[in-house]
């Protein structure tokens, strides 16, 4: 059974998938293939053929799929009030949009690098769990200030683990059987004020204590001296802003990947950028807001 893998990208982080794909290439054995799903987000043909041309190994097989296409037709993306584009709840439906005889699924976010291989975490066994995650290193309970802010309202201890969304291994079929995407939608929509990191939160409520922790290897930020990191997961400053101040050995790993890709000659960009985007998510999100706040 191949490994099956799924991202999700726009334009302005084509870049950053670039050198997750040359990280993968660069670990991966070649002993079993590698099925990449890429949902896009109104990708260019420029940068969908920089993506392409990043991948240069023949285990590497790509799917194309189109955001909108990725939803069920009777489901839909919630509406946050969050800075965040739209396309991070494509995670949610995964196991709808995958072909079903995939009975299990990878999800990375696309500001990650692998530092091993991949195949290793694909033959973790999660036991009976419908997903399995790395507990946040940042935020480890509900309880903490940035966790789950109204959870003595939702009647929930404050010691409860708190996953990070940014690495998800799904069991598609104990997933669909528990009707979790519609759950999570629901619990986001239902608590808009409190939904700080929109995804994360509602996986993390619906799902609360029915997640497998995984090696905290696969998730460490950007911020922590890990002496054998698995993957490096580029929260909040990336490597592709000039006000990068993370680690500078993984963010030298990520440009070490990135020459070999199109995307060689990238320049970091400034914080005007980085903000432009969070007012254009915001902005995006409007319409919805009305329409929700009207019914």
């Amino acid at each position: 059974m191949p490994i099956v893998l799924v991202v999700v990208c726009d334009n302005h982080f084509s870049v950053m998938l670039c050198a997750l794909i040359q990280s993968i290439e660069a670990f991966h054995t070649g002993e079993g293939s590698i099925e990449l799903f890429i949902v896009e987000d109104q990708l260019s043909a420029d940068c969908k053929k920089k993506i392409s041309l990043s991948v240069t190994r023949s285990f590497l097989h790509t799917h194309w799929i189109r955001l909108k296409e990725a939803i069920p037709g009777k489901m839909h993306i919630p509406c946050d009030l969050s800075p965040f584009p739209k396309n991070i709840h494509a995670r949610l439906f995964i196991p709808y949009f995958v072909p079903e005889h995939f009975e299990k699924v990878l999800y990375l976010d696309v500001d990650t690098i692998l530092n091993r291989d991949i195949a290793e975490l694909w033959h973790t066994d999660i036991g009976d769990s419908a997903l399995g995650a790395v507990q946040d290193p940042l935020v480890p309970t509900f309880g903490h200030k940035k966790g789950i802010r109204n959870f003595k309202a939702l009647k929930l201890p404050p010691e409860t683990r708190y996953l990070n969304s940014g690495l998800l291994f799904f069991n598609t079929e104990k997933w669909r059987e528990n009707r979790f995407t519609e759950k999570i939608v629901a619990c986001i929509e239902q608590n808009k004020p409190y939904a700080n990191y929109p995804d994360q939160y509602g996986i993390n409520v619906v799902m609360a204590n029915q997640w497998f922790p995984l090696d905290h290897r696969w998730n460490v930020f950007p911020y922590e001296a890990c002496q054998d990191p698995y993957l490096i997961h580029f929260i909040g400053r990336k490597p592709i802003y000039r006000d990068y101040k993370n680690l500078p050995s993984y963010s030298a790993l990520f440009w070490s990947y990135l020459k070999n890709t199109p995307w060689n000659d990238y320049k970091p960009k400034g914080r005007l950028h980085r903000y432009c985007r969070k007012l254009c998510h915001l902005i995006g999100k409007i319409p919805c807001l009305l329409i929700n706040s009207a019914d």
